[in-house]
């Protein structure tokens, strides 16, 4: 009972890494197995003597089995389990097999379990460690080492036939227990089941003997443990990532239905031949003319053909997802729903079909081979919104992939959308010359693409800094007057930007409101740009919500220029506690030495020293004096011994002419009779009055009136 609490507190103790996820799926000839890991792998498999094993180079990762057998028996794939020496996965198989390993992309290894005999020679054939294994008999043993007994019938007190997880469940004997029990049976097998198969748990004894089942046990008694939700009929697909069936690659293969023949020959052929004899539709010549709609980008007219002729379309669910999306809609739920992690056109589809899809589930490999093998109009009527989805989500890789793929041969007007994408990719990656390139040859030209690369001129001057002419700024504000809901908001960021840009502070903060995401990008040109009046009206307003707004570097900027201007305290609320250093300066600059001792701390930086010396002069200059000396700043350390009135320190290492003042006011020794003291105390005034003879020679004469 020990033994069995601790395993259930085992279980349900969340790992401490991410685990590999691991699915799988059961097709026709073959077992699927996916394992995704999340980051690029260098993997091996190689034969065991129950299977093969798959390791990683590096550390073992952690894998997640809970899931592994939800949806297929184990009539290949008798069980999955961690090797406890090598870290390896090891991969019972129960059939006359041979396993099939690949990438399906640098992060995700698939491993096909496939009817018959490895081909010969077939190298996933020998053992890791390079010695020759016995072939796979018509069925292999389960898994050794860490799991050498039948946790299933340990659990169900022997009722479980055979010692291997692959046996299928026999009838309980004649007296059959309670629905509860049947329950509570089932889940104590799986959760031992579960354990074994992850290498969680070792036999503590030899398991009990096996019972035989009762001749004629009631069939209503028996237990159930696996499920095969394949029908027998399914025929081999590739699976995504996520374990859902891929169309393939000519079923979706667009730039296939056309070819470069003139639209009109293309469109009578695929149309001549819709009605045959008696006039019956003809199914491939009516499939012709659905896909040839499809590839001119007619998704209505697609539509219209596949609802005006009557008999079976297998691929129409398909090709009416494809036709809203080429009508620039989208279809989430179609049937192209989960197929975005496949290795063929879907991966390119899918995305397009749900708008709201994570593009981290996306194959980008195969989307962008598929949407470059597309004709040059369909990568204009798709590739431009695409690309800015990517862009968006910071995949710049692979929105300039789509870009580079639209650039290809394409019209005047396409040209010019194809260049401004261009333009707007290096902006977002901060890549200011090649932005300028491309707007520069677009602005010779920009048809009706004027306001975008109006915009994109004044995006590409906030980048660098460069000044808006006046004339930008009244084109900018005379498009906004003329734009609709969904240009405004562009419209008006740029507004804001040019009127900024222009030297116009106070019209920029006013025309905020209608923009206020562009609220940091103005506060940066200002703390940059704007010249020291806008600066300090602006800055001295002190609002809170504005200053937690901005970005860290923004505030620095700002705060040094307003402590250069002589604002310490504007400074130090601008900065907040992002910049001790800085925050240390406008303390002492407004006479708080304390703060900054405070604010330093422990700090022992060249600078931060400095300061806190500073700092001393004013609060105790005795204590200042070694802070400088250590620092090798002997004039600040001679400026605070003054300050301390250290004469003994200053007569000793002080520089002319302070050190003849500093000789003349050391106390001397007092001379035992009143003549030597009157004699001593002449010459001590002799002295003195020469040197502040010598302390005005230092001092140059004022100009005369």
């Amino acid at each position: 009972m020990i033994r069995l609490f601790l395993l259930f507190l085992l279980l349900a103790t969340p790992a401490a890494a991410q685990a590999v996820r691991v699915s799988s799926g059961e097709h026709e000839g073959f077992t699927r197995v996916v394992l995704q890991y999340g980051q690029p792998v260098d993997w091996q498999v190689g034969r065991t003597a129950d299977g093969y094993e798959l390791r990683l180079t590096g550390n073992a990762p952690r894998y997640d089995l809970s899931r592994a057998f939800d949806i297929i028996g184990r009539d290949r794939l008798s069980g999955l389990w961690v090797d406890p020496d090598t870290g390896g996965l090891r991969i019972g198989v129960a059939c006359a097999c041979h396993a099939l390993p690949f990438a399906l992309r640098p992060d995700t290894v698939v491993i096909d379990l496939r009817d018959g005999p490895a081909p010969t020679g077939w190298s996933f054939e020998a053992a890791l460690d390079g010695t020759d294994v016995p072939s796979l008999g018509t069925k292999a043993p389960g898994p050794v080492g860490p799991v050498p007994w039948n946790w299933r019938d340990m659990a169900l007190g022997g009722r479980w036939s055979g010692s291997e997880p692959s046996v299928v469940p026999q009838p309980l004997l004649p007296e059959t227990p309670s629905p509860r029990n049947i329950v509570l049976e089932t889940a104590l097998a799986e959760g031992f089941a579960r354990a074994a198969t992850q290498g969680l748990v070792d036999p503590v004894g030899k398991p009990p003997p096996v019972k035989e089942p009762a001749a004629e046990a009631p069939e209503m008694a028996q237990i159930s443990l696996g499920i095969q939700a394949r029908p027998a009929s399914q025929q081999a697909v590739a699976l995504s990532a996520q374990g859902v069936q891929c169309p393939g690659e000519t079923r979706l293969a667009l730039q296939d239905w056309g070819d470069d023949r003139p639209i009109r020959e293309q469109m009578a052929d695929a149309t001549t031949s819709l009605a045959g004899e008696f006039d019956r539709t003809e199914s491939e010549a009516l499939f012709r003319a659905i896909r040839f709609q499809l590839f001119l980008g007619f998704g209505a007219e697609a539509r219209a053909l596949m609802r005006a002729f009557d008999g079976p379309k297998p691929d129409a669910p398909l090709w009416t997802t494809l036709s809203l999306i080429v009508d620039g809609g989208t279809d989430p739920d179609g049937a192209l729903r989960g197929l975005a992690g496949c290795d063929d056109p879907a991966a390119l589809w899918a995305t397009l079909a749900d708008p709201a899809l994570s593009l981290a589930e996306v194959n980008t490999t195969a989307l962008l081979r598929t949407f470059s093998a597309l004709p040059p109009h369909l990568r204009l009527q798709v590739g431009p919104g695409l690309a800015e989805r990517f862009m968006s989500a910071g995949d710049t890789t692979t929105a300039q992939g789509l870009s580079d793929a639209i650039l290809r041969p394409l019209a005047s007007d396409d040209d010019r959308r194809a260049t401004l994408m261009q333009v707007r990719l290096a902006l977002e990656a901060g890549d200011a010359a090649t932005a300028d390139r491309f707007l520069t040859q677009l602005l010779q030209d920009p048809g009706p693409l004027s306001a975008q690369a109006t915009v994109a001129q004044i995006d590409l001057a906030a980048l660098t800094g460069a000044p808006v002419a006046q004339a930008t700024v009244t084109s900018v504000q005379a498009i906004l007057r003329e734009a609709d809901a969904t240009q405004a908001p562009v419209l008006a960021r740029a507004l804001v930007l040019s009127l900024a840009l222009s030297g116009d502070f106070d019209a920029a903060f006013r025309a905020l409101p209608d923009s206020p995401e562009t609220l940091g990008a103005l506060w940066r040109i200002l703390a940059e740009k704007g010249p020291d009046d806008a600066l300090v009206t602006q800055s001295l307003s002190l609002d809170v919500s504005t200053q937690s707004a901005l970005s860290a570097e923004t505030r620095r900027v700002l705060a040094d220029r307003l402590l250069t201007l002589g604002f310490p305290d504007a400074a130090r609320f601008w900065v907040g506690g992002d910049d001790p250093l800085l925050s240390a300066r406008a303390a002492l600059a407004s006479g708080q030495p304390a703060e900054v001792l405070r604010l330093l701390g422990p700090a022992d930086g060249e600078e931060a020293r400095t300061l806190k010396a500073r700092a001393l002069v004013k609060l105790d200059a005795a204590a200042a004096v070694p802070a400088f000396a250590a620092l090798g700043d002997a004039a600040s350390a001679e400026r605070a011994a003054r300050l301390a009135e250290a004469w003994p320190e200053l007569a000793a290492n002080g520089q002319e002419p302070w050190r003849r003042v500093a000789e003349s006011l050391a106390a001397p020794a007092t001379p035992e009779t009143a003549l030597a003291r009157s004699r001593a105390l002449a010459d001590s005034s002799t002295r003195t009055g020469a040197a502040i003879d010598a302390l005005l020679a230092t001092v140059p004469a004022p100009d005369a009136p």
